[in-house]
């Protein structure tokens, strides 16, 4: 359990280590802002997919990466995710709220490649980085294969914390990141493995790319 604690909060000082000492001190400050889901999880996922195989390798060699899941579960995850987030959009929209600042910037002063770039990076480095982040290492902290209650509390506080750490400004877009948290947390548990809830997650990514585009297209 500990074990999860350290790699997860050395992979957050990894973080800030590369973004307020590395890209400064190299004046690589223009292409991290260019491409800033590369500089921030590439490194990222060769420190926790490192750490990943460490783990099973001494800790716990019954680990599964690929884990056990069947097409009923790969639906019924991408369409509890759907749900999700039809919910979070259509409150925004009921409640007139405006598209999260920190979305509607991603493509501000990008060029086409960058865009492409970007999009292609999201769809693949987040789902693999928060997934070990969050859904291995920190659920890890506690033993929720020990009962049902420990699962709960497992998935929600992760997902609570999943919620927090991307610092949305809206509470629609709040509660729907921690909604689809606790998703990707059960997809965690029930695959016991990792593939399923990393699927899910893209699905997510996609989704959500294209319902913040539909609202700008339309004006909501």
């Amino acid at each position: 359990m500990l074990f999860g604690f350290f790699v997860y909060w050395g992979y957050r000082l990894l973080e800030l280590v590369l973004f307020g000492v590395v890209v400064e001190h190299f004046g690589l400050t223009s292409e991290a802002e260019s491409y800033t889901i590369i500089f921030a999880y590439v490194p990222a996922l060769v420190f926790l997919g490192g750490m990943f195989y460490v783990h099973r390798r001494l800790v716990f060699p019954d680990i599964q990466f690929i884990g056990a899941f069947k097409r009923r579960d790969v639906v019924t995850g991408i369409a509890l995710v759907t749900l999700v987030y039809l919910l979070g959009y259509g409150l925004a929209w009921l409640t007139q709220q405006p598209r999260e600042p920190i979305i509607a910037a991603l493509f501000q002063s990008k060029t086409s490649l960058q865009i492409v770039v970007m999009i292609g990076a999201m769809l693949l480095l987040p789902p693999v980085v928060e997934e070990l982040a969050f859904r291995h290492f920190l659920l890890s902290l506690l033993p929720f294969r020990a009962s049902w209650r420990v699962a709960a509390v497992a998935v929600c506080a992760t997902a609570l914390y999943f919620s927090y750490v991307h610092t949305y400004q809206y509470w629609t877009t709040n509660l729907t990141i921690f909604l689809v948290g606790v998703v990707f947390a059960v997809a965690r548990i029930r695959s016991n493995g990792m593939m399923l809830p990393i699927v899910l997650h893209a699905y997510a990514v996609a989704l959500a790319l294209a319902l913040d585009q539909l609202m700008a297209t339309t004006g909501a």
